[in-house]
């Protein structure tokens, strides 16, 4: 660890695991709006943090010209040739503060590997013990290993995807087909446009993790483990 990373983390350790930080990644977005508590930019995703308050910029910069950066932007830069994306960085550097609630954005469109990357980011979060979701302008994803709730419009897309492997969902509320033991392979489409009939939506997992993807940004998340 360098000696900057060390002193950006000792300065600013959170205690209250309810904040959010933000990470903006350089997939293609329209205008992010956020009330995230701290702001993370992970290199070309600065230009999509226009007229939002940044509070630290990490990567290896090899997207964005470093001597055209706003006045006093705080950045730590990594070696171009590294093991991770600046996404993983990022999810990492957040998780080093303490958050525990993960808000990325501009995580889709542009190169497909870098978008399941992204994707990935969900799981990566996961595995450290604190919540990534993904929030485009038209659309919300989760990462679910055991059960999920949340609050979305009536009659919006619901797909359940499988990650890593097979799944099997134990049961689920307010989904027009019902998963009732019902086994999600990873070679078929099977959960692939479900419909909420009501606005909130529950479903548990017997076996397996699973990408969830709610078609819509109106989405109120109420419990996921």
């Amino acid at each position: 660890m360098t000696q900057k990373l060390k002193r950006v983390l000792d300065n600013h350790k959170i205690q209250d695991k309810q904040k959010s930080v933000g990470i903006i990644l350089n997939g293609v977005s329209n205008q992010i709006t956020t009330s995230d508590d701290y702001i993370i930019v992970a290199d070309g995703g600065l230009k999509n943090a226009k007229n939002i308050k940044i509070d630290i910029l990490i990567g290896d910069f090899d997207s964005i010209d470093t001597n055209q950066l706003p006045e006093g932007i705080k950045k730590i830069t990594y070696n171009s040739e590294k093991n991770e994306t600046d996404g993983e960085l990022a999810i990492n550097f957040a998780v080093e503060l303490g958050y525990k609630r993960i808000n990325i954005y501009a995580a889709l469109g542009g190169r497909t590997d870098h978008l399941l990357g992204n994707l990935a980011l969900l799981s990566l979060a996961s595995s450290l013990n604190a919540i990534a979701v993904i929030k485009d302008i038209k659309e919300t994803i989760f990462f679910v290993t055991k059960k999920i709730s949340f609050m979305a419009p009536k009659n919006t897309y619901v797909s359940i995807v499988p990650f890593g492997g097979n799944a099997t969902i134990k049961n689920s509320q307010n989904l027009k087909y019902k998963l009732n033991k019902t086994e999600i392979k990873c070679n078929n489409t099977l959960g692939i446009s479900n419909i909420a009939i009501d606005e909130k939506v529950c479903f548990e997992i017997e076996k397996g993790e699973v990408l969830v993807f709610v078609n819509s940004a109106d989405v109120d998340l109420i419990e996921i483990i």
